[in-house]
């Protein structure tokens, strides 16, 4: 008789319970996301899955196709977050070129002629749109967001195998592709002022320091007729290495224009 009294009294506790969080609940206004807000979020998530680092470093065997020509040099990339790009490539053990990119300038030694030039970094919007910036080349060689994707008039969409990102900012359009863990596997980039169209596809992604790093990056590019196609293999990419960033230019070298 006790058991039946305990019962009855726990179920009308809960359904009073029930009953006043359904009137609690039904007496505030409730709003629905907007397209817009749900947007942002989905930009904080793509950012949160962008490889965080202060240095990052890796040699990558890289094809390079120009038009019908084909070469196939071994490159070694070290960076500082925000700071220095700098990337040696070798030619049959030999180092053929070296480049050092800061956000201010850019310099670059010829080995093969002993030439070198020095430049300010606003000497690439010759060939492409003024927002590939220092940062942009940062996140296309590491895999992440590309900064003018942060842009209030974008388009995203989401399918069965990710997201898009459609654009267009400062004559650059852009549409990237985002997978289900939202790193960026292909991006797409159509400038109006230069006619240049690069596109970028990432695969291979590799777990390091619980992040995910893409290990084959292919670049293909049309600029003044010419198709350009890099095809890059990361082997062992490293996060938070001490690194150098050596560059000295020998006496016997010849400035070019």
């Amino acid at each position: 008789m006790k058991k039946s009294i305990l019962i009855k009294v726990l179920f009308g506790f809960l359904l009073c319970t029930a009953m006043a969080c359904k009137t609690q609940k039904s007496s505030i206004a409730i709003s629905k996301p907007t397209k817009k807000t749900q947007e942002n979020l989905l930009m904080q998530q793509f950012t949160q899955a962008d490889i965080t680092f202060n240095t990052f470093s890796t040699k990558a065997k890289t094809e390079i196709k120009i038009d019908s020509s084909t070469y196939n040099i071994n490159v070694n990339i070290r960076i500082k977050k925000n700071d220095t790009i700098w990337i040696s490539a070798s030619y049959f053990g030999i180092e053929a070129g070296r480049v050092l990119i800061t956000p201010d300038s850019i310099k670059f030694l010829n080995r093969l002629q002993a030439q070198y030039f020095i430049k300010p970094f606003s000497y690439l919007h010759k060939f492409t749109n003024p927002k590939i910036d220092f940062l942009a080349l940062e996140a296309m060689l590491t895999g992440n967001t590309l900064p003018f994707y942060y842009n209030k008039e974008n388009v995203i969409t989401a399918d069965s195998t990710g997201y898009t990102i459609k654009g267009l900012i400062s004559g650059l359009g852009y549409l990237a592709y985002v997978n289900s863990v939202f790193k960026t596997v292909k991006s797409v980039l159509n400038s109006n002022t230069t006619g240049q169209q690069l596109q970028i596809n990432y695969a291979n992604f590799i777990p390091s320091n619980n992040q995910n790093i893409p290990t084959q990056l292919i670049f293909n590019s049309k600029v003044n007729k010419k198709n350009i196609g890099i095809d890059m293999l990361y082997s062992t990419p490293q996060i938070d290495k001490l690194l150098e960033y050596p560059f000295v230019i020998p006496k016997r070298f010849t400035a070019i224009e």
